[in-house]
């Protein structure tokens, strides 16, 4: 599988955020727009 150069999609019109579960994983999350949209969020998950 061959990486995504984000750079090219990115706007940069983003809060960059962490999570830290219960068990200590931290996961690094993306809050783009205001907060109040109808639409669903979207999960981007990578190993």
């Amino acid at each position: 599988m061959s990486e995504i150069d984000e750079r090219k999609y990115d706007s940069g019109a983003y809060e960059n955020k962490w999570f830290e579960t219960s068990d200590g994983i931290k996961l690094n999350y993306r809050v783009y727009g205001n907060g109040t949209s109808q639409k669903p969020a979207i999960m981007l998950c990578r190993a």
